[in-house]
């Protein structure tokens, strides 16, 4: 969350990127790599990820980017219907699809 790489870019075009805090990150990284990583989805993790992206919508965002495959075990659009959420998995898949069936290479 806290590498430049999107950051930079989203700056670039004007976009400011906010990161949830240093609390929140420990938190989210727990329960990737403990939780999501090994296959468990616990109804009080996808809670206090909610939170987060609820303190996320309250500061200010207008949108969230899932940024690791493993989140889109835990939410979905549906959970926050008023924060659009960019699953980075599903448009990258989306990007290969198109390319694929394009006719120029």
């Amino acid at each position: 969350m806290s590498d430049p790489f999107l950051k930079e870019r989203f700056e670039q075009l004007g976009l400011e990127v906010v990161v949830p805090t240093t609390d929140a990150q420990s938190l989210i990284n727990r329960i990737i790599f403990v939780e999501l990583s090994k296959g468990e989805v616990r109804e009080e993790s996808r809670a206090e990820y909610l939170a987060v992206v609820d303190e996320l919508y309250a500061n200010g965002s207008e949108a969230l980017i899932l940024g690791c495959t493993e989140i889109r075990l835990l939410i979905k659009q549906s959970h926050q219907p008023n924060i659009p959420m960019f699953d980075t998995l599903a448009i990258h898949v989306q990007a290969i699809v198109q390319l694929s069936l394009s006719s120029d290479p």
